[in-house]
């Protein structure tokens, strides 16, 4: 048995052998960066900081990227439906009382991997793009009359067409200023321009059908984030509208609100023709020129504020999420979506796991459902009223073996109680334990205080690959987050072994992108040199 003493050491340590070679990810696969930034690798770069963990402390960590390495593989393997790499790509399971790095076609359906169990970010104020909005103005009496008086002084007739002036024509001219028809904005400043005048006292905004009063908003509120969350899941895109659709109106109702809070504008619900659900409808082309923006850059949300995060989780969960007898589940068809879905509940502490479907990709929260009931939760009351209802929460599994435990508790006179029906410990076990022996508690500190969990591997599958796949050099730490799992970086690995006659080998063991070799040189007075050939 490993030493009690250190329970799951670093594993990171040098521990000879091929534990390293040529480690890679599929380029989509979801990297974590330490500015709460979500990138796929094939966007990663030097100088990213990349987050990992500290297997000292088992903490979250982070470390700038020190080189990229871009290879080929003609086979990937697929973990748990999840994590896509390379057979030689390197992991971390556990061991006994050990954590130990075992490359992925090592791996065997029953063994538990190393996975993030929570990620927190400050998180920071987005800009939104500045989308110029037109509008219309009337110009009041006091301004027509100026306009005229200052066109006199200076020469102007405003009977002529000079378009190129005033931007509009004479007679559109003579419709602003003797009928009291509004005009674009940018008319207005041509005309002040012209007649070098200032009108900002003199012209008073107005709306019609076509140029309505719109506010567009320039920074990101958790609202606006919530709404953003419900688009994404079952929402609609056109040229000047968006809609979105839902079996529940008192959920449109609510999403009504935030609109006329955001934009100002009232929209329309109806009920759908035919199908047994309700639409809501925006029709603003500057309001789904902002949501066309979003769809594109929707991973902008993951360095947002933790309020807007939760905003955007809580809507695309009421969008696409259900509540089952002892699960919150989410189900698309877009997997990159899912997996960033996944990994932003990690903010909140909330682990979910992803299973294949014929009809798309579910994404499944058990053991964490009371901590997603009071930090996301449902527009809906009957969803948010089944998740209050469910009472039986999964456990926790340490995979430290229960008989294992129970020899290490000995030592200390402590008698654990038997449990034939489970194999291995609970963490709500292990706590208890802790919390009424509390000298045994520095020997489980790290653990329970740890950022880290261990996920059963359910499924393994081997995959044909086309794709360039990628290694990340990543010093010190030497592992990084990947689709939620802590995974070993690509570096080098040099081993040194004594020869006759003051010769040494070195032995580069691991690189990104060389093959094994060796080279061989003597220590002299004169310092080091090569070895003559023969």
């Amino acid at each position: 048995m490993a030493d009690p003493s250190v329970i799951f050491g670093d594993p990171t340590r040098p521990v000879g052998g091929h534990v390293l070679g040529h480690f890679c990810v599929a380029p989509d696969t979801l990297i974590q960066l330490n500015d709460g930034s979500i990138i796929e690798a094939k966007d990663v770069h030097n100088p990213h900081e990349l987050v990992g963990i500290d297997f000292s402390s088992f903490t979250l960590s982070s470390q700038k990227c020190a080189g990229v390495f871009r290879t080929k593989g003609s086979e990937i393997i697929e973990i748990n439906n999840s994590l896509r790499v390379s057979p030689q790509h390197t992991l971390f399971k556990v061991d006994g009382l050990d954590i130990v790095e075992v490359e992925a076609k090592d791996l065997k359906v029953g063994d538990y991997i190393v996975r993030v169990r929570r990620m927190d970010f400050e998180g920071e104020e987005i800009e939104l793009p500045k989308i110029v909005v037109e509008r219309l103005y009337k110009i009041t009496k006091e301004g027509c009359e100026l306009i005229k008086k200052r066109a006199k002084e200076k020469g102007i007739s405003l009977k002529k067409n000079n378009k190129e002036i005033f931007g509009v024509n004479a007679r559109q001219l003579r419709r602003i200023l003797n009928q009291g028809y509004p005009t674009r904005e940018e008319n207005i400043r041509k005309i002040e321009k012209a007649l070098d005048i200032d009108l900002n006292n003199f012209v008073v905004h107005v709306a019609t059908n076509k140029y309505k009063m719109v506010r567009i908003p320039s920074k990101l509120t958790p609202e606006l984030s919530q709404l953003f969350g419900y688009f994404l899941g079952d929402g609609n895109i056109y040229e000047n509208s968006i809609t979105l659709r839902d079996e529940r109106k008192e959920v449109l109702l609510v999403y009504k609100k935030i609109v006329e809070k955001i934009f100002g504008l009232k929209g329309k619900l109806t009920k759908v023709k035919g199908k047994n659900c309700y639409q809501f409808e925006i029709t603003n082309k500057y309001v789904a020129e902002l949501f066309k923006w979003f769809k594109d850059n929707y991973m902008i949300i993951s360095k947002a504020k933790k309020k807007c995060v939760r905003g955007f989780l809580r809507g695309i969960f009421d969008a696409e999420g259900s509540v089952g007898r002892k699960r919150v589940e989410f189900v698309m068809v877009d997997r990159k979506l899912v997996e960033f879905i996944k990994l932003l509940l990690l903010r909140f502490g909330i682990r979910g796991t992803i299973s294949q479907l014929k009809n798309g990709v579910r994404l499944s929260i058990i053991k964490d459902v009371n901590v997603f009931s009071k930090e996301i939760g449902f527009a809906a009351f009957d969803k948010q009223s089944k998740l209050g209802k469910i009472s039986k929460i999964g456990r926790e599994i340490i995979p430290i073996k229960r008989e294992v435990l129970e020899e290490i508790l000995k030592r200390y006179g402590i008698t654990m109680k038997k449990r034939r029906d489970l194999k291995y410990v609970t963490r709500e076990y292990l706590e208890k334990i802790c919390k009424e022996n509390r000298e045994i508690f520095p020997l489980f500190q790290n653990l329970l205080n740890s950022d880290i969990c261990f996920e059963k591997v359910r499924k393994i599958r081997r995959l044909k690959n086309k794709e360039e796949l990628i290694d990340f050099s990543v010093p010190r730490l030497e592992n990084f987050i990947a689709n939620g799992y802590v995974v070993h970086n690509s570096t080098y690995r040099i081993y040194l072994r004594r020869s006759k006659e003051n010769i040494r080998i070195a032995r580069l063991i691991d690189a990104p992108n060389l093959p094994e070799s060796e080279a061989a040189f003597k220590i002299t007075e004169e310092g080091i040199k090569d070895v003559d050939e023969k």
